[in-house]
């Protein structure tokens, strides 16, 4: 108890029912902003256009799986490859994205150092019953090393996780020697 404060049983009576108490937020805090902390006092902030949720998301190689169990291949922080075979190979990923966000880029960054290494992916939309519609896609058209690309018209792009869920398909062809196409990350912009 706090000397000269009302005793506990009397201080009870004078608040509303558990957690009913409204807050009175001070002149300069209006009741559709965020409250943030400053370092010397809270303040008020518009909320972010696309929900308070941080765009882009990053993705990293290591979290692709292979199609297929027999696949060989060797994924570090360096990206996802091919181990030893030249023969293609599919990969897949998870893509989990705030609901009612609009995706606006699909961007690949891979390493491809040869015409016929090939890295690519699909942006995909799947329906709870498994039928799938593609919204973005990017193919590397590099041969002289790391290099990215975008596909900034997405199909579809307003996410709607009611209704589906969201994946990435990604292609890895080497060429001549497993290490020649590498798939490093992707990213997804939204608003």
């Amino acid at each position: 108890m706090i000397t000269g404060s009302a005793p506990p049983l009397n201080h009870v009576a004078n608040h509303l029912p558990v957690g009913t108490d409204p807050l009175v937020l001070p002149g300069d805090i209006s009741s559709d902003q965020v409250v943030q902390w400053n370092g010397t006092k809270f303040v008020g902030t518009d909320p972010p256009s696309n929900g308070g949720y941080p765009s882009p998301l990053s993705i990293h190689a290591s979290h692709f799986f292979p199609k297929y169990d027999e696949v060989d291949f060797y994924c570090s922080k360096d990206g996802l490859r091919k181990t030893t075979t030249l023969d293609a190979a599919k990969f897949s990923c998870p893509v989990f994205l705030p609901h009612g966000v609009t995706v606006t880029k699909l961007t690949l960054y891979a390493y491809c150092s040869l015409s016929g290494s090939v890295v690519d992916i699909d942006l995909y939309r799947i329906t709870n019953v498994g039928g799938s519609a593609l919204m973005a896609t990017c193919h590397s058209d590099w041969i002289d090393g790391n290099g990215s690309i975008y596909d900034d018209s997405i199909d579809d792009a307003v996410i709607d996780n009611t209704q589906y869920c969201y994946m990435i398909y990604a292609g890895i062809e080497p060429d001549t020697s497993a290490g020649n196409a590498i798939l490093r990350s992707v990213k997804i912009d939204f608003a």
